[in-house]
């Protein structure tokens, strides 16, 4: 008689090989990925590896259900920050006098897997944003639905996205932000939703 493998409970160790680079990581699951389970079936944690950023997807088992490489490239400034199309590369211009130092922009390309990042990131940020790309990914095969525009808000940040077929445009920002800043921003996210359609 087969014995049933064991739930997976926070404080325990879960290891994965990078399909990329071979790089051998051990994360520990916490109660935040317990609870996560317990909604959606799954959770996941992104993984900074320089130049790419492995997503590892796992069950209440512990099992791995899918590990998956993005291409990830630090670009510099907000004031850097462009579109490159197949046949044209569009500016995109970022008020940055008006969101100050604690923005960062994150250009994903959902066609080629690639996330270039402009702005002071740091990887616990870029885990959460991965997190959110793969939690809208889900929601758009699941439902067959897709967003226009999402603001979501944590303690210690607020993240706004919009996106097209080909591109997701997320910009995050650290500070609190007042009615007028924000406005700002949802303004600035209609006309970019323009340059990525």
């Amino acid at each position: 008689m087969s014995q049933l493998p064991e739930r997976i409970e926070a404080g325990k160790y879960i290891i994965v090989k990078c399909p990329k680079c071979g790089r051998i990581d051990k994360f520990v699951v916490t109660d935040e990925h317990i609870k996560e389970i317990e909604i959606s079936g799954i959770s996941n944690i992104a993984i900074d590896h320089g130049d790419h950023v492995i997503l590892v997807a796992f069950d209440i088992w512990g099992s791995i259900r899918g590990t998956y490489v993005y291409k990830k490239a630090q670009k510099g400034k907000l004031s850097d920050a462009s579109l490159d199309l197949r046949y044209e590369t569009k500016k995109i211009v970022i008020p940055e006098a008006s969101f100050g130092e604690s923005v960062v922009l994150y250009i994903f390309n959902r066609e080629e897997k690639n996330l270039e990042v402009y702005g002071r990131s740091f990887p616990e940020l870029e885990n959460k944003v991965m997190k959110i790309l793969v939690l809208m990914h889900r929601i758009e095969n699941t439902l067959k639905v897709s967003y226009d525009l999402v603001k979501m808000r944590e303690e210690d940040f607020t993240t706004f996205i919009v996106q097209s077929k080909k591109f997701s445009l997320i910009l995050t920002v650290r500070d609190p932000l007042d009615a007028e800043t924000e406005k700002k921003i949802l303004e600035w996210l209609v006309q970019a939703k323009g340059l990525i359609s």
